[in-house]
This record gives structure tokens, sequence and C-alpha cells, in this order.
């Protein structure tokens, strides 16, 4: 993932961005871990090889652990890569 740098760097609460799941051709969600550097970052699960869905905070209620540089929480979200391989917005 690349975040836009004019809206600036993202930042994980004690440097651990918790609740991201990723997703395999399966469609079942697992807890993944990820690394930030800059204005990108990368998930991995070991549970999923290939992942083709990613989702933050994707739950009623949950305890924001991204925020960004003026301390404010990320919003939580769900992309899906096409057959394409481009990602876009899931939108339920």
């Amino acid at each position: 993932m690349t975040f836009d740098p004019a809206s600036g760097i993202p930042r994980a609460k004690d440097n651990s961005w918790r609740d991201v799941e990723l997703a395999g051709a399966d469609g079942v969600f697992h807890p993944a871990s990820v690394s930030i550097s800059g204005h990108r970052a990368a998930a991995e699960s070991e549970q999923v090889d290939a992942p083709i869905s990613i989702r933050y905070g994707w739950r009623a209620v949950f305890a924001p652990t991204l925020f960004n540089e003026a301390g404010l929480p990320g919003s939580s979200f769900y992309y899906v890569r096409d057959s394409r391989g481009a990602w876009s917005l899931y939108v339920p």
C-alpha cells in the first residue's frame, strides 16, 4: 500500500498496526502483520499466499492503531484486487 504523502506519513500506535486482515481467493480473512516504511506499508499473512483482499478495522467497534502525523486516526477500509491486478475500494 502507498499512502498519499501530502496527507502525512502514517504512524502505527506502539509501532504495531493491528486489525489488518488479508484474504486469498477463498475469501477467508486472516490476521496480517504490517510493516510501515515512510509512506508505504506491506502486509503479509502466513495463511494467505496470494492476497486479493485487504481490510483494516472491518468490524462494528475497534480501537484504531493507525494515525496520521497530526494524531488523527485512520478510518477503516476494505480493498479488493480485480482480475487485472488493480486494487479498488470495496463498497458493500
